[in-house]
């Protein structure tokens, strides 16, 4: 189970720990998202209560984006989200 110790998972390294796995342009994007919104990469479910598909469409598949070195779908699940943080930031801002 994880633990949020270094080398636990691929976000936790670089949010909680500073250690950066995936390429400078990555890592800058994570972090941009998580200023924006810091709660992008979090998420509470129930044991058992999982749906694996809705989990990683929403929070990625970082551990095998690293493992399988595929940085290209890394990065365009981070374009999404960025949006996504941007979109939700702008809503709520004042007019």
């Amino acid at each position: 189970m994880a633990n949020g110790k270094p080398g636990d998972h691929p976000l936790t390294d670089l949010l909680k720990h500073g250690i950066r796995l995936f390429p400078d342009d990555i890592c800058d994007s994570i972090v941009e998202i998580n200023v924006i919104d810091p709660y992008a990469f979090q998420h509470d479910y129930e044991i058992g209560a999982v749906d694996w598909d809705g989990f990683n469409a929403r929070y990625g598949e970082w551990i095998e984006w690293y493992r399988d070195g595929r940085f290209d779908v890394a990065r365009a699940f981070l374009h999404g989200k960025l949006a996504l943080a941007n979109a939700i930031v702008n809503r709520k801002s004042p007019r």
